[in-house]
C-alpha cells in the first residue's frame, strides 16, 4: 500500500468495497503493477493493534454480543443487524433499522459497514462446495453455474493459501468425498477439535439414522471443519488461535482471518480510501463505465460536512456485500437488460436444535465449531428436500437462547430450571446449578441450501432513504417448501442423534420476539436464523438473458464493470461460502488484469497519452480517515472533481468541435412539447449540486422549476441521417458565476421569453433518445447526459384531425444494439405523460434561443444555445387545466424515474410550450384523369 503520493500517477481500478473480494481483487491487481483506489464506505483505518484492543473493550462492554458489537457507531453509514429483527405474539415479524423488508417471511441475516466489511466478525470456517453443488439443475431444482468444480479448484488452492486455511485434506478427501490436487496440503494443520466434538464422535461415529426423504439410513460421522485460523503462529499468517471464543465478532489475537490481513500486503500502488459512500455508477453513452460518485465524511455525528466527489478509472469493481451491490445497481440503472439485479436473494436459513449432554461439554471454549456431520449435503435426496450441513456449536445455547445470562436471571427468578419454584436461587446452590447446566450444553445447527429464487429479491423504494439520501435496500424474502421440507427432514434426524447421544432436547420453536423466523409446515411449528451469507443479487449465468454476470463476473451489459462476490454465486450449496467466494474472486482477477492489459495496449497504439490521478499527497495510503483526498481523482482527460475550485475559471475561449461534426448544428424539422414544473427546491438544489455544480437553480416566487421536454426531428449527420425522438428532463438554471447579471422574473415571465440575457436554461439531467447518432453527436458536441431509450407517440399533426392538440408519449428502456448501429429495445415502460391541450388559451412567445447547459469530458460546464426560428406557442395551466396534463413513473428504479419521483412526485404541471415545424413541402390531393379509350 502506498505511503504516500506527491506526483501524478495512472489510475487503472476502483473498487468498491474493501471487506474479503474488495481486498483480495486489490492485492491481486498491485502486485501486478496497477493502480488501484479501495472506496470503503465505513470506518477502520487506523493502527490495526490500537483498532482491536478498542473494538475488544466495546465488545466487552456491549449488552448483546452481536456481530457489530465490536464496532463504533456509524449514523451515517447504518449496518444491518440481529436487533433490527423480532417476531410478534402471534407469529409474523418487525423490521426495523436499515432494511425495509415487505416478505411473507424475514431476511435474518445482517452485514456490517467497515473496513473488512463482514470479514472482521465471520465465523472463520472455510469449507469448499461439493462438485455436486455447482449442478443442482440437473437434480431438477436451482441453477447451474457456467463453471464447475473441476475448473475453479486451482482458485480454492489460491484462496486457502491467502485465507491461511487449517484442516485435515485427507479427512475431506474420505469423508466428504472433495477432489483435491496431487501433492496439495492445507496451510496449517486442522484446528484441534473440541471436547465436544469428541464427546459426540464416540456416541455417533459409524452409528446410522433415517433421513425421511432417503429410502436407505445415513451413516454418521463427526468430520472436522476447514477454517481460516491459525492452529500455529507463521510470519505468513500471525499468532495461533488461543481459542477466545468471541470469534464473531472479534479475534483478540488476531488468528482468524480477516481482510486487514490481505491489506497489510497491498502494493505500494493500491490506495484505501475509507468513509467514502458510493452512491452512483457512471457510464458514457456506449454504456462504457467511466467512474463513480462518492459521498465523503470526515465525522459521522456531522452529515452536513459531506462532501461529493467523482472519481475515474479503466475498470470498476463491485466488491460490497451482495445487498449493497445490487443496490448501487439498481440506484445507477445499470446492468439490468435481463431484470436480474436484486433477484434470486439467497442465505442458509439455520434451523437450531439445542439441549444438555449427560456430561459436560465444556462450552464457550475455543471456535465456535470446529466440526460437523457432513452426510446430508449430497445424492438424490436434494431433489426433493433441502440438503443441510450440521454444524456442531460450542458455544452452548448462545445463539438457540442467548448467552448464559440468561440461565443467570432465570435461576434468580425461578429456582432450578428443572424443577422451578419461583423463589430463586443464591450463593453456593446458584453456582452449582449454572455449573450443570450451562456446563452441559451444546447445540446444532443444520444450515439448509436455498435455491436462487427470482421474487426473493432486493428493490428500492425512494420513500425510505438512509441518512446520506440514497434508497435504502427493500427486501421480500421467503422460504419454499423445498425448504421447509429440509427443516422437516433435519428435525427429524436431530431427534435421533440426540436419542443416540443421551441428550435432553430443548429444542422449542413459539412465535414472539426472539424467533422472527417462526413458521408451520404441515402442522409442526419451526423457525430459522439467517447464517450471513447473502448471495445470488448479481447472479452468474452462461446467457445475458438470464443473468447479471458472466462466469468471470463481468457485468453482461458493461464490458468494464466487475460485480464480485457472493451476489454473483447461482448456488450456495451447505458450504459456508466465503471460500468460494474468494475463489471466484481470485479467478475474476485474472480477467481484470488482462483486460486493463489489453486496454493499455490499445490506448498505446492509439496514442501516448496517459491516464492520470492525483492521491493522497502526503502521509500513508491508509491515513484517508483523517482527512479527503488532497488533490482530486480523475481519470483520463478528467479535471478536478466537481464542486472544487478549477484554473482558468474566466477562460471563454471556445470549445473544440469534434470531427466530424460542423456547428451550427441544423434540424431540418422539429415538433417539440414541454411540460414545465414548480416544485420545492430543496432536492432540485441537491440534485443540481451532484450533477452541475457550476449551476444554481432558478427561484420563481420560493419554487423551483423542473421540465420535461419532448422532440421530434429531423437532422443529417456526416455519417448518415434519420428522425429522432429524445426526452430531456431538465432543472432551470443559470450558471452561479452570472448571478449579478440575471433579471428578476416570474415564472410566467420566464416562460414568455422575457429573459433577455439567456442564463436562464436548461440544466439537463437526463437525455433519452432513439438515434445512436445523435447520442453520439449530442454527448460530444454539447455534453449532454444522453443515453439509449424507445418511444411510441401521438401528438398533433397536420395530416390528421383538424383541432387534435392531444399528446400521448411513452418512454421505453433501449440499450445499443452491439453493432453500435441500432437498438435493442426492451418493452419496460420508464414513464410516459399525456397532454390534452385541446381548447386551452395560448400565448405565441419567443423564449429562443433556448441555453442548454451540459458538461465537457473535463468537467467544465458548456451553454448551447438552440435558435428555434418561429414562436412558439405557451399554455399556461392554470384554473383547473393543470389535470389536463397527466405524467405517470412506471419505472421508479430506473434513474429517470427515481430522478421524476424525486423532484416531480405529484406536483401539477405549470405551464406547456409547443412547437410544430411549418410545412416545407406538400403533396396535394390527386385528382382523376381521364382514361384512354
Amino acid at each position: 500500500m502506498t505511503s504516500g503520493r506527491n506526483a501524478e500517477e495512472r489510475i487503472d481500478a476502483i473498487i468498491v468495497g474493501a471487506g474479503i473480494a474488495g481486498s483480495l481483487v486489490a492485492k491481486q491487481l498491485g502486485e501486478r503493477g496497477w493502480r488501484v483506489l479501495v472506496l470503503e464506505a465505513g470506518l477502520g483505518d487506523g493502527d490495526q493493534g490500537h483498532e482491536r484492543a478498542v473494538d475488544l473493550d466495546r465488545y466487552r462492554s456491549a449488552p448483546a454480543k452481536v456481530p457489530g458489537a465490536a464496532i463504533a457507531r456509524n449514523p451515517l453509514v447504518p449496518s444491518p443487524d440481529v436487533p433490527d429483527l423480532g417476531g410478534t405474539p402471534g407469529g409474523g415479524y418487525r423490521a426495523d433499522g436499515y432494511f425495509v423488508q415487505n416478505g411473507p417471511l424475514p431476511y435474518s441475516s445482517g452485514y456490517l459497514r467497515v473496513n473488512g466489511g463482514t470479514g472482521t466478525a465471520w465465523t472463520g470456517l472455510t469449507p469448499r462446495m461439493h462438485p455436486e453443488d455447482f449442478r443442482t439443475g440437473a437434480l431438477g431444482y436451482g441453477r447451474d453455474w457456467p463453471i464447475g468444480y473441476d475448473e475453479l479448484e486451482p482458485y480454492y488452492r489460491g484462496a486457502e493459501r491467502e485465507l491461511g486455511v487449517a484442516g485435515d485434506l485427507a479427512e475431506q478427501r474420505e469423508h466428504v468425498d472433495l477432489p483435491f490436487a496431487e501433492g496439495y496440503s492445507f496451510p496449517h494443520r486442522p484446528v484441534p477439535a473440541s471436547h465436544l466434538d469428541r464427546m459426540l464422535a464416540e456416541r455417533l461415529d459409524g452409528q446410522h439414522v433415517q433421513d425421511p426423504s432417503q429410502p436407505h439410513p445415513t451413516a454418521l460421522r463427526v468430520v472436522g471443519t476447514p477454517q481460516a485460523r491459525n492452529s500455529s503462529a507463521t510470519d505468513e499468517h500471525g499468532p495461533v488461535c488461543e481459542g477466545s471464543a468471541s470469534c464473531i465478532p472479534i479475534c483478540p489475537t488476531g488468528a482468524k482471518y480477516t481482510p486487514r490481513r490481505t491489506q497489510d500486503r497491498w502494493a505500494p500502488g493500491v490506495t484505501l480510501l475509507t468513509r467514502a459512500v458510493v452512491d452512483r455508477i457512471l457510464t458514457d453513452p456506449t454504456g462504457r463505465i467511466t467512474g463513480v460518485e462518492y459521498q465523503r465524511y470526515d465525522d459521522p455525528a456531522r452529515p452536513a460536512a459531506v462532501t461529493r466527489r467523482t472519481v475515474r478509472a479503466s475498470v470498476v469493481v463491485l466488491a460490497a456485500h451482495a445487498i449493497e451491490n445490487a443496490r448501487l445497481l439498481l440506484a445507477s440503472g445499470l446492468a439490468n437488460s435481463s431484470d436480474q439485479v436484486g433477484r434470486n436473494l439467497m442465505d442458509h436459513p439455520v434451523l437450531l436444535t439445542w439441549g444438555l449432554m449427560p456430561e459436560r461439554t465444556g462450552p464457550y471454549r475455543g471456535p465456535g465449531s470446529t466440526s460437523g456431520l457432513e452426510g446430508f449435503r449430497f445424492g438424490p435426496a436434494r431433489a426433493v428436500r433441502a440438503p443441510f450441513r450440521v454444524e456442531i456449536g460450542n458455544w452452548g445455547w448462545v445463539w438457540a437462547v442467548g448467552p448464559p445470562d440468561h440461565e443467570v436471571a432465570s435461576m434468580l427468578h425461578q429456582g432450578d430450571p428443572a424443577a422451578p419454584d419461583g423463589r430463586g436461587l443464591f450463593g453456593t446452590a446458584l453456582r452449582q446449578a449454572l455449573r450443570d447446566r450451562v456446563g452441559r450444553q451444546f447445540a446444532f445447527q443444520f444450515e439448509m441450501e436455498q435455491s436462487a429464487d427470482p421474487a426473493n429479491r432486493v428493490t428500492l423504494d425512494h420513500r425510505h432513504r438512509d441518512p446520506l439520501g440514497s434508497p435504502r435496500p427493500v427486501l421480500t424474502y421467503d422460504v419454499s417448501d423445498h425448504v421447509k421440507r429440509g427443516m422437516a427432514a433435519a428435525k427429524a434426524v436431530s431427534d435421533q442423534i440426540f436419542a443416540l447421544a443421551g441428550a435432553e432436547d430443548h429444542s422449542r420453536y413459539e412465535p414472539g420476539p426472539f424467533q422472527p423466523g417462526w413458521f408451520e409446515y404441515e402442522g409442526r411449528p419451526y423457525a430459522y436464523r439467517g447464517a450471513g451469507h447473502g448471495a445470488g443479487t448479481h447472479i452468474m449465468g452462461e446467457r445475458a438473458a438470464d443473468s447479471v454476470v458472466d462466469s468471470w463476473q463481468r457485468c453482461w451489459d458493461h464490458p468494464n464493470l466487475y460485480a464480485v462476490g457472493c451476489g454473483s454465486m447461482p448456488s450456495l450449496g451447505t458450504s459456508n461460502p466465503t471460500l468460494t467466494m474468494a475463489a471466484i474472486t481470485l479467478r475474476s482477477a485474472e480477467r481484470i488484469h488482462r483486460d486493463l492489459t489489453e486496454l493499455r495496449d490499445a490506448v498505446r497504439l492509439r496514442s501516448p497519452a496517459t491516464t492520470a490521478w492525483t492521491g493522497p499527497a502526503q502521509g500513508s495510503g491508509r491515513s484517508s480517515d483523517h482527512g479527503p483526498l488532497s488533490r482530486p481523482l480523475h481519470g483520463p482527460t478528467e479535471g478536478p472533481v466537481r464542486g472544487e475550485s478549477r484554473p482558468m475559471a474566466h477562460d471563454l475561449t471556445l470549445p473544440p468541435v469534434t470531427a466530424p461534426y460542423l456547428l451550427p448544428f441544423h434540424y431540418g424539422a422539429l415538433h417539440n412539447i414541454g411540460l414545465d414544473y414548480l416544485v420545492d427546491p430543496g432536492p432540485v438544489r441537491d440534485m443540481l449540486a451532484k450533477r452541475h455544480p457550476d449551476l444554481t437553480a432558478a427561484d420563481f416566487g420560493g419554487r423551483a422549476c423542473v421540465t420535461v421536454n419532448y422532440q421530434l426531428y429531423f437532422a443529417q449527420y456526416p455519417n448518415g441521417g434519420g428522425i429522432t425522438q429524445e426526452i430531456e428532463y431538465s432543472i432551470i438554471a443559470h450558471p452561479t458565476a452570472s448571478a449579478d447579471r440575471l433579471a428578476r422574473l416570474s415564472y410566467e415571465e420566464f416562460a414568455q421569453g422575457f429573459d433577455q440575457t439567456k442564463l436562464l436554461g436548461i440544466a439537463r439531467l437526463h437525455v433519452l433518445c432513439d438515434n445512436p447518432l445523435a447520442i453520439e453527436a449530442g454527448t460530444l458536441l454539447f455534453g449532454e447526459p444522453k443515453y439509449p431509450a424507445w418511444f411510441e407517440s401521438v401528438m398533433p399533426s397536420p395530416n390528421g384531425p383538424a383541432g387534435d392538440d392531444t399528446w400521448t408519449v411513452t418512454c421505453k428502456q433501449a440499450t445499443l444494439a452491439p453493432s453500435g448501429d441500432g437498438l435493442d429495445r426492451r418493452e419496460s415502460t420508464l414513464f410516459s405523460f399525456e397532454a390534452d391541450l385541446r381548447g386551452l388559451p395560448r400565448l405565441p412567445v419567443n423564449n429562443t434561443p433556448i441555453t442548454g447547459y451540459g458538461t465537457d469530458p473535463t468537467g467544465r460546464p458548456l451553454a448551447g444555445p438552440l435558435n428555434v426560428y418561429q414562436p412558439y406557442q405557451y399554455l399556461p395551466l392554470a384554473d383547473g387545466a393543470a389535470e389536463r396534463v397527466r405524467l405517470r413513473v412506471h419505472d421508479a428504479s430506473s434513474e429517470i424515474g427515481a430522478d421524476l419521483t424525486t423532484l416531480i412526485g405529484d406536483a401539477p404541471a405549470a405551464g406547456a410550450w409547443t412547437y410544430q415545424s411549418p410545412p416545407v413541402a406538400a403533396h396535394n390531393r390527386p385528382y382523376y384523369v381521364p382514361r384512354a379509350t
